[in-house]
């Protein structure tokens, strides 16, 4: 791909330390934006060589891969046919993706505030197939470069630099910042007899199916897509949800939307339509959420990000669905995503690494095990079969209680 380097003086830059006394000197990490053509950007979506992974966001798993967001960057292809040996075998570019679904061999993915539609079907010969442009409009924008017109961001240099206060002080105009919150911000042929049907997602997800509709959330709309024809994805309603949405799961006929600032409930008996159920709030905090027949559990966890202090799980009683009522709260170090099969639930909380809980009293959950993985971000769980992701690799658990997960297998960095 032919890359165009953009420079400004004045972006986004991270303090990463103080000053040099001395010399009355400034230390600074700049990341200067690198851009390609919007037409290159759609050519280079194809099977390319696996990548290392670097900044893992969300995954999903389909059939026996997995497709794991490199966030801003693209989708690793990970076969996971062989759970004692999963594999990395393709890297396809889609720069400013953060969410992934896959129905019947067509994977979706958001471009920036594009969807895109790619035929999946031949691993070797991945196509572009479909290109809706405009979609998710919040997603224009990153580390204040408003992403319109022939050019796209495919990637951020990093350029250390010193300069002067004196520098700083006529030259910024109060642009500096000490965050790199924007860049962060930003699941061979598939066999015949085993591919098909849908994709499943975790805690993090922002795109998510059930049965033959696609329902995706931005910073703060979620959107409906009709998938009745796979190649072509039809919008059926796009609605206001509030702001800082961040996820998106769905339990039978209800869909459950965390925010920064609480959880909603939309229930889908008319698919192409969701309808306003409930609201909780909470105070500011990322909001992984699932939920079962009973009860919705909410984790909250702080960061740069995440606009808060709180490090927590909450339980939810969700029986009667347009109101929520909570029920328990429990502390944890940096919980993010999280999982439940029966009583066996899998939560990720961050650098504390995963955690297994016995939650078959939701009242008096207990820890039962403990495994040192380094970053624990998200979990699927599929029959007695756990997908974990770090921030830079994939581990694969089999568990049949909350005192029985075996690690079977991992994909390193």
């Amino acid at each position: 791909m032919k890359a165009l380097k953009l420079y400004s003086v004045l972006l986004l830059v991270l303090f990463i330390s103080s000053c040099i006394k001395d010399e009355n000197l400034r230390s600074y990490t700049f990341y200067d934006p690198v851009y390609a053509t919007l037409q290159d950007v759609r050519d280079n979506v194809k099977s390319n060589p696996a990548q290392a992974i670097e900044n893992m966001g969300s995954m999903i798993v389909y059939n026996n891969y997995i497709l794991a967001i490199e966030v801003g960057k693209g989708i690793h292809i990970i076969d996971a046919s062989n759970r004692s040996l999963p594999t990395s075998i393709s890297f396809i570019p889609v720069p400013g993706c953060t969410g992934i679904a896959i129905r019947n061999n067509y994977l979706y993915a958001n471009a920036y505030m594009d969807l895109f539609v790619i035929d999946i079907n031949n691993i070797q010969d991945i196509k572009l197939v479909k290109v809706t442009e405009n979609v998710f409009r919040s997603m224009r924008t990153v580390g204040g470069h408003y992403m319109d017109g022939d050019y796209r961001i495919i990637r951020w240099d990093k350029k250390d630099t010193t300069v002067s206060e004196e520098y700083i002080n006529t030259h910024s105009g109060g642009s500096w910042s000490e965050s790199l919150g924007a860049q962060a911000s930003f699941t061979l042929m598939f066999d015949a007899s085993t591919s098909g049907g849908n994709s499943t997602g975790g805690s993090m997800a922002r795109f998510t199916l059930v049965n033959d509709y696609m329902y995706a959330v931005d910073q703060g709309n979620l959107y409906s897509f009709s998938l009745s024809n796979p190649q072509q994805p039809t919008e059926t309603n796009r609605q206001n949800v509030g702001w800082n949405i961040e996820t998106i799961y769905p339990f039978k006929e209800n869909l459950f939307i965390g925010s920064s600032a609480g959880m909603f409930i939309y229930n889908i008996n008319n698919p192409g339509v969701p309808s306003k159920q409930s609201e909780f709030s909470h105070v500011s905090s990322c909001d992984p959420v699932i939920a079962n027949d009973k009860y919705a559990f909410v984790t909250l966890r702080s960061g740069t990000a995440c606009q808060g202090f709180t490090n927590q799980m909450e339980v939810l009683n969700v029986q009667n669905i347009t109101s929520p009522q909570l029920i328990k709260t429990y502390p944890f170090t940096n919980p993010h995503g999280l999982g439940l099969s029966d009583k066996t639930m899998f939560l990720c909380d961050g650098h504390a690494g995963l955690r297994i809980l016995d939650a078959g009293n939701p009242s008096n959950i207990k820890e039962t095990m403990n495994f040192d993985i380094g970053t624990a971000t998200d979990v699927i769980l599929i029959g007695n079969t756990a997908y974990v992701t770090t921030t830079n690799k994939v581990l694969i658990y089999e568990f049949s209680s909350p005192t029985d997960v075996v690690l079977k297998g991992e994909i390193l960095k």
